[in-house]
């Protein structure tokens, strides 16, 4: 389950993401991907630093905070 004290972290979306999710380790990004819990601003951060992986962009169109979203 998410850290609900990351809502409240001042730190940038990229580098709130890039601290929780091991700086950038695939594997743990693909995890987050689906958690309806991922801020929407981190949630586009992972959508914009994988432009190329239909794995990722399968599971983040699957999250119901970007579902919404094209």
């Amino acid at each position: 389950m998410l850290d609900r004290r990351l809502a409240y972290n001042p730190r940038t979306p990229s580098e709130l993401l890039g601290s929780f999710a091991g700086r950038g380790d695939r594997q743990t990004d693909l995890n987050l991907a689906g958690n309806p819990s991922l801020p929407l601003a981190s949630l586009k951060v992972l959508r914009d630093r994988y432009p190329d992986d239909s794995d990722m962009h399968a599971i983040l169109a699957g999250n119901p905070v970007l579902s919404g979203l094209r």
